[in-house]
């Protein structure tokens, strides 16, 4: 390789070093959008800068809300839903499309290169021509030629528009990680309801059994004294039927009570992510109930719900989507460069 090519492939590395150190320029979300919401310019009510409450009102959301109801299954259940729940893994490929859209927002800000390597054969016959080499008159060159060449094209975000574009795209990135916290809540919360239902469903069933052992025995007792005969047949005939249709009514109680139990056992296995097979048990009795939520929580705690974090980063994203659109109708600039060699010997 002789020198003018080692030059061209320094410089072509040197433009490449470049291109990737300013790839790597971060963009910044979106602005918060509920800033302005929060003040009050107007001379209203204005909010206090801070909040008295208790230790545990100030330790903030707690993340570990199934364990407080001290259920080891509750807390199994809800474990094995976040592990393999179906609807979870949704949610978690959202978000991973969410976050490559948002890197690919950003290569427009990038420089883009083109190299390129050619080479090309040439052969050319001279007919009638007397030189030395002819065959039947026919002379024949064979040419051969190669090129090495480098393109790069770089739009400078003058206006910042191409930074408003790729701030939206990752305020919707972050949105959809709200939407998967969200999913998250939701789900150990569904777990949680099908679980409690689940044992009231259980409780309900053993005392419609009662109840219907209970007519039964009514039952016996009234067709026993039917059956000896007494001096008013008609009366106990008229408590018999009426025995007879309350046990029937308990039974149709408590068989309704077991198709109940087999739904939710299969809504429960269907939030867990397995087959929906039935032979989900359950809890027998319902836990006790946890200790109630402090008072003197502050009313800001509400902005850490998923959804209205997911409201808030949607809304910015959109105030970010319309700054790009505002500055799509000023100019843009672009930055051209090209460098190549060409040479009759590959070597070089």
């Amino acid at each position: 390789m002789n020198k003018d090519c080692r030059v061209t492939v320094l410089r072509m590395a040197l433009i490449g070093v470049h291109a990737v150190a300013l790839s790597c320029c971060a963009v910044s979300p979106p602005p918060d959008a509920l800033a302005d919401l929060m003040t009050d310019d107007d001379g209203g009510l204005q909010l206090p800068a801070s909040w008295g409450a208790s230790k545990i009102a100030s330790a903030g959301v707690d993340h570990h809300w199934i364990d407080r109801f001290e259920d080891a299954g509750l807390s199994a259940a809800v474990a094995e839903a976040l592990a393999s729940s179906p609807d979870l893994e949704v949610a978690a490929a959202r978000l991973e499309v969410a976050y490559q859209n948002a890197r690919l927002a950003g290569v427009p800000m990038n420089p883009t290169s083109n190299a390129r390597f050619d080479g090309n054969r040439q052969k050319r016959n001279f007919i009638g021509f007397p030189f030395g080499g002819a065959t039947d008159g026919v002379f024949s060159n064979i040419t051969d030629s190669s090129g090495l060449a480098l393109d790069v094209n770089w739009e400078i975000d003058l206006w910042g528009r191409m930074r408003a574009g790729a701030s939206a795209a990752l305020g919707e990135a972050q949105a959809t990680g709200a939407q998967l916290r969200g999913v998250h809540a939701s789900l150990a919360a569904r777990v949680a309801k099908t679980w409690f239902a689940l044992a009231e469903a259980r409780m309900q069933l053993a005392l419609a059994e009662e109840t219907e052992s209970s007519y039964r025995a009514t039952e016996k007792a009234v067709r026993d004294r039917f059956e000896t005969g007494g001096h008013d047949s008609g009366a106990t005939g008229a408590q018999l039927r009426l025995a007879r249709s309350d046990t029937l009514v308990a039974k149709a109680g408590a068989a309704s009570r077991k198709e109940g139990i087999a739904r939710l056992q299969r809504q429960l296995e269907v939030l867990l992510g397995r087959y929906p097979k039935g032979e989900m048990s359950g809890a027998a009795v319902l836990p006790a109930a946890p200790v109630f939520p402090p008072a003197g929580l502050p009313s800001e705690l509400l902005a850490r719900r998923p959804d209205i974090q997911a409201a808030e980063r949607r809304l910015a994203s959109q105030g970010q989507r319309i700054r790009e659109a505002e500055l799509a109708v000023f100019p843009s600039f672009s930055l051209t460069g090209s460098l190549g060699t060409a040479t009759e010997e590959l070597s070089d």
